[in-house]
C-alpha cells in the first residue's frame, strides 16, 4: 500500500525506514523527503509508525 505516493514510499519501504532508525515522521521527511510535495500522506505514516511502535512493544513484552 501507498504511503506516499509522491515521493514513491509504501508501507513495506516505510517499515524498512523504522528498523534502520527512522521512527519520526520528521526524520521521514528529513531522509526521504516524505509529505515534501503535497502533505496528504502525514496522517498516514504517523498512524503506520504508531503501528510499528505499538508492534514493537508487544515483541518486546512476549520476550
Amino acid at each position: 500500500m501507498w504511503v506516499c505516493l509522491c515521493e514513491q514510499i509504501n508501507d513495506q519501504a516505510l517499515t524498512v525506514s523504522y528498523v534502520q532508525g527512522l521512527k519520526t515522521v520528521k526524520q521521514l521527511k528529513q531522509a526521504k523527503q516524505l509529505g515534501s510535495t503535497c502533505g496528504k500522506c502525514i496522517r498516514l505514516a504517523k498512524q503506520k509508525l504508531a503501528q510499528l511502535d505499538s508492534s514493537l512493544i508487544q515483541v518486546s513484552l512476549l520476550t
